[in-house]
């Protein structure tokens, strides 16, 4: 749906991304979000030589304020052990509103605890 990613030096050293939520969103209903137009902030990532600059917090802001443009929901499924997300969106104030089953399997065959995250109002 949009990608943003971040340089130093004229090196990519981050990205976020806006996507569509997949079908069923069950989880979406379980966290409160029965509005329409969702989108979820996804895959914000800094790679180590891009870390401590606040470029996590510019991707972020600016996923952030892209979907508010195009009049979208955004949310967050953020999984339960990616602890500097968790502090970075709280932070800003987002609010843990469920945590769920991920839809997928972590590779040592677990199926993760995935937090859902909604925005200040």
């Amino acid at each position: 749906m949009g990608q943003v990613v971040g340089q130093v030096v004229g090196q990519v050293v981050g990205q976020v991304l806006l996507r569509l939520p997949p079908e069923p969103q069950s989880w979406l209903i379980e966290a409160g979000l029965t509005d329409t137009n969702p989108v979820i902030i996804s895959r914000l990532f800094v790679a180590p030589r891009g870390r401590k600059q606040g470029l996590a917090e510019a991707l972020f802001q600016t996923a952030w304020a892209e979907a508010e443009r195009r009049d979208l929901r955004p949310v967050l499924d953020v999984h339960h052990k990616n602890h500097a997300a968790i502090r970075l969106y709280e932070r800003l104030g987002w609010q843990r509103r469920a945590t769920v089953n991920g839809n997928w399997t972590d590779p040592d065959g677990t199926v993760p605890r995935v937090h859902v995250y909604l925005p200040p109002r």
